[in-house]
């Protein structure tokens, strides 16, 4: 399990309450329960608890009904699942259907010998949370995922055994209406727990209440923001001192020191710069990473940060890491989905899982940026990412839609408490090197976010990352925009035709409907798209279940089914990258919920050891290698012994000339059939196109169509189309129209 020991620093002292836990169940927010008859980890679940609790998650959101309807209207009746008009009437967000509002957790511990203060952390848990040491209430906190902090001074025992009680919400419907919790339309269970980790730390005054370091690449120094509190009833003090240190405390790169003056009870702001001339810049390739040391009298922190910078540019259309350009190419991770999957258990918080998680799966996928949607992440996730050098999209849980969508559905959120939410969220994650730029909502239009919210909550991060508004306008002048063009959509409603990817052949330069976007020449985000998903079983869920029955390809067995959804993801991750509109291209999803009346899903084969089905690897993996090739070719039938011209386009994402051979050969039962081959030369992240004209083989049959690229340094990658050759004539498919891109964007 992800836990740490007792950590001191010079001065504080970190003691960490993870572990098992008494819990029980109960409907009173005051009275503590008789007995405490269960058992569970924390961080964790209470799905987990030991023995079980009936019924845990079960609650009935208002999304969720109003999903339910849309997906009828959707799919011309195909999937209709039956609406609880109680949830999605409800004032308080859904129904519950558990017989307890909270639960409770206890345990004990031994407090160390006295200090002057010591502050309880309780990083994350849902729904809400409520603290008592020693009988005495010490606060409370609705939110889910942001640290709460609580001032057990009066009341610790130093020296001897302590009762620490946390009561959390058994559900969403707990929580008072407006605030910001994880919303999301397509989960069906809602779990609750303390899902991150929970700390004590004692000190001696005055205390660092937080500390930011923000870097800077010309010239290299690091920016540091310190919170300083004077904790006592007469005038302090301070000697203030900073170390930028190398991660293994050995070797210094830097130091500061000033004394600061603080009345009785004041808190303040104090900022300063330290010159890191030879520090190493954090990356994909190499995510080196410092800890800066603060120091008090009677406190000290230790800030772990890594020194890059991170920007998209609009005139350009591009990012930039570290001053240099990189094309993003990844996918969206829903943790809080993964919650509610029946193989979940205790995963999220193993850490050999996570590291292969956010680094095995990644890499062998040759994916640089992973999206965390619908839902935050623990802590140890984060460290992970910064640690392994991959960049993340992290984004805020608000997700309601249009609000003509649901025909009638409204989402009234309190702004004040959103604001203060979102601006806690930023300053605990903006440490991490990982986090590339935030994002305020998924699918969303609330054009309040980008006017009222997101000017005051970036002042915050001192590292000035860029901000994603979703469905709105992006909010400032070199933030981006994002699309989720989800072709597949359409298919199976009868309200327009199937698309067909053939109309990608004749697309060119069009890069599809803005699909609800705010119109922006920002730099774009292709953040999620396919529409494809299957259970890991390869069964279709509610989305797809009228799509695969359209689809001109096998769909007739589980295996077939995953072999195509990942023939034609393949396809369209091939294209969105080859035009070089978009500055990254993230699909949905890497990590989901696979159950029997789920909406989305992944495409783990074994969810356990994080095995990829293994047409997922070769056909996806693929499509998102940095020397791209995407076929313009998707007819399925032609007649044999006719010429065709055939174009393969090719980029390259990385910064290093990419020179080699390109050839195009037809793989069949009777071997492999060679049609051509040409030289490429590819500039550094450039693009290029070769066209072939080519006469296709006498003998009827099935074969694959491939254009195989191979760099003189040894990379190749390898883009395939299914095709079947007959000796009567054959038209080519029709061109579907453009307008079928004008489909409902949903996750």
């Amino acid at each position: 399990m992800l836990e740490s020991t007792a950590e001191k620093t010079s001065n504080r002292l970190t003691i960490s309450l993870d572990g098992i836990w008494e819990v029980e169940e109960g409907n009173s927010r005051e009275e503590v329960p008789a007995t405490f008859a269960h058992q569970v980890h924390v961080p964790g679940l209470l799905s987990a608890a030991e023995p079980p609790f009936a019924d845990v998650g079960k609650f009935s959101s208002v999304e969720g009904q109003y999903n339910r309807q849309l997906l009828s209207f959707l799919t011309d009746g195909t999937s209709s699942p039956e609406i609880d008009e109680a949830a999605k009437n409800s004032k308080a967000g859904g129904v519950s259907y558990q017989d307890r509002e909270y639960f409770w957790y206890r345990r004990s511990f031994t407090a160390p010998s006295a200090r002057d203060h010591a502050t309880l952390s309780v990083l994350k848990a849902q729904f809400g949370s409520e603290i008592w040491v020693n009988g005495v209430k010490v606060g409370k906190r609705e939110a889910c995922f942001t640290a709460g902090s609580y001032d057990l001074s009066e009341v610790i025992r130093w020296g001897e055994q302590n009762e620490l009680l946390v009561r959390v919400g058994a559900h969403p419907g707990v929580l008072p209406a407006g605030g910001p919790r994880t919303y999301d339309f397509e989960k069906e269970f809602w779990h609750p727990g303390i899902w991150d980790n929970v700390e004590l730390h004692c000190f001696d005054g005055p205390s660092i209440r937080s500390v930011q370091v923000a870097p800077r690449l010309t010239p290299r120094e690091v920016v540091i923001e310190t919170v300083v509190e004077n904790l006592e009833g007469s005038p302090a003090v301070v000697s203030l001192e900073h170390r930028v240190l190398t991660v293994d405390m050995n070797e210094s790169l830097g130091d500061f020191r000033e004394t600061l003056h603080l009345d009785p009870y004041e808190r303040t702001i104090h900022r300063c710069t330290i010159p890191v001339p030879d520090a190493r810049l954090w990356s994909p390739s190499s995510p080196t990473l410092y800890v800066l040391e603060s120091t008090t009298s009677g406190d000290s922190t230790l800030t772990r940060f890594g020194v890059r910078e991170f920007r998209f540019d609009t005139p350009t259309k591009r990012a930039y890491l570290n001053g240099k350009p990189i094309f993003l190419r990844g996918s969206a991770l829903a943790l809080h989905r993964f919650f509610e999957d029946p193989m979940c258990g205790s995963l999220p918080w193993n850490e050999d899982w996570v590291r292969k998680l956010l680094g095995d799966g990644p890499k062998k996928m040759n994916w640089n940026v992973l999206k965390f949607t619908i839902g935050p992440v623990p802590r140890k996730w984060l460290d992970i990412a910064d640690e392994l050098g991959i960049m993340v999209n992290y984004e805020f849980p608000i997700w309601t839609l249009h609000p003509e969508l649901f025909f009638g559905y409204r989402k009234e959120h309190d702004r004040a408490v959103v604001k203060q939410e979102m601006g806690d969220w930023v300053k605990e994650n903006s440490n991490h090197p990982s986090i590339i730029w935030w994002a305020s909502s998924l699918e969303t239009v609330a054009p309040w976010l980008g006017k009222e919210i997101i000017p005051e909550v970036r002042k915050l991060d001192l590292s000035g990352r860029a901000w994603g508004d979703s469905l709105n306008p992006p909010p400032g002048p070199d933030d981006p925009t994002e699309a989720h063009p989800y072709e597949f959509s359409s298919n199976g409603n009868a309200q327009t035709p199937n698309f067909d990817m053939i109309s990608l052949e004749n697309r060119g330069a069009f890069e599809g409907p803005h699909l609800g976007s705010a119109p922006s020449g920002h730099a774009s985000i292709v953040g999620e798209y396919g529409w494809l998903w299957l259970t890991r079983e390869g069964d279709p869920t509610l989305l797809t279940q009228p799509i695969y029955p359209t689809l001109p390809y096998p769909t007739a067995t589980a295996e077939q089914r995953i072999k195509t959804a990942c023939y034609l993801l393949a396809g369209l991750t091939e294209y969105w990258r080859s035009y070089r509109h978009h500055a990254g291209v993230l699909f949905y999803g890497y990590l989901a919920s696979s159950r029997l009346g789920g909406y989305t899903s992944d495409y783990f084969a074994d969810i356990e050891r994080l095995q990829l089905h293994a047409d997922f690897e070769d056909y996806v993996g693929e499509s998102f290698k940095p020397l791209g090739v995407y076929l313009n070719f998707w007819q399925r039938t032609l007649q044999v012994g006719t010429q065709r011209t055939i174009d393969v386009m090719l980029c390259n994402d990385e910064a290093e000339i990419k020179e080699g051979n390109l050839r195009l050969t037809l793989e069949g039962s009777n071997g492999q059939i060679e049609l051509a081959e040409e030289r490429f030369l590819l500039g550094s992240l450039g693009q290029h196109t070769i066209r072939f004209n080519v006469t296709l083989p006498a003998k009827p049959g099935t074969y694959t169509l491939q254009a195989s690229a191979t760099a003189a340094d040894g990379s190749s990658t390898v883009s395939r189309r299914w095709l079947t050759l007959q000796e009567e004539s054959v038209q080519p498919s029709a061109i579907v129209d453009a307008q079928l891109g004008q489909a409902f964007e949903l996750s």
